[in-house]
């Protein structure tokens, strides 16, 4: 199977994923962060949630834009929940202002091998799961996810480890040092 077609078999709503990328485009810089954003970087692994950082100052235009387009917005403490009509998937739009630089780092990937999509930096990600770690306020499940990432990028991306916290660090020296590989 192929990453869209596992996508779309647990989520369905790539083509809602695409609306959703070309109404950010057209609005302003934007970039997909979160663990969507790691599996184009790294092997993928399934996630049922997508999360852009935007850098638009006038939140009301793109909440607008979403509303006229039939999808609807949700407005939380720190993100805008999407929700696109016939389709299980949740996108997470952070107007958390320690991300709206993330798009000016962003490389351009081809996702589902289908269509460009803007990806915030491996550096940008990192220090994103970073801030998830330190979060007391954050689901003891979803930081369990967020050091899976961070292992996912340091096992992929060794020149890269000095960036990751130092906990992430230490488990993957440990597990290098088991499998008696060098760190």
């Amino acid at each position: 199977m192929t990453h869209r077609e596992i996508f779309e078999t647990g989520v369905g709503g790539s083509d809602a994923l695409k609306q959703v990328i070309d109404i950010l485009a057209a609005n302003g810089d934007y970039c997909l962060i979160g663990g969507m954003a790691i599996n184009c970087y790294v092997e993928p692994v399934y996630t049922e949630d997508t999360d852009f950082a935007i850098a638009f100052d006038d939140k009301t235009k793109i909440k607008k834009t979403f509303k006229d387009a039939g999808i609807k917005v949700k407005d939380n403490r720190y993100d805008m929940s999407i929700f696109v009509p016939n389709s299980q998937l949740i996108i997470h739009i952070t107007t958390d202002e320690r991300y709206k630089n993330f798009g000016k780092d962003a490389k351009e990937h081809m996702l589902f091998d289908e269509f460009k999509v803007k990806v915030a930096s491996l550096e940008n990600l990192i220090q994103a799961k970073t801030w998830c770690l330190e979060d007391s306020c954050r689901k003891a499940s979803k930081q369990f996810k967020d050091q899976a990432d961070l292992c996912r990028i340091g096992e992929n991306y060794p020149e890269l480890q000095n960036l990751l916290p130092k906990e992430i660090r230490i488990v993957l020296k440990e597990k290098s040092e088991e499998a008696g590989m060098e760190f």
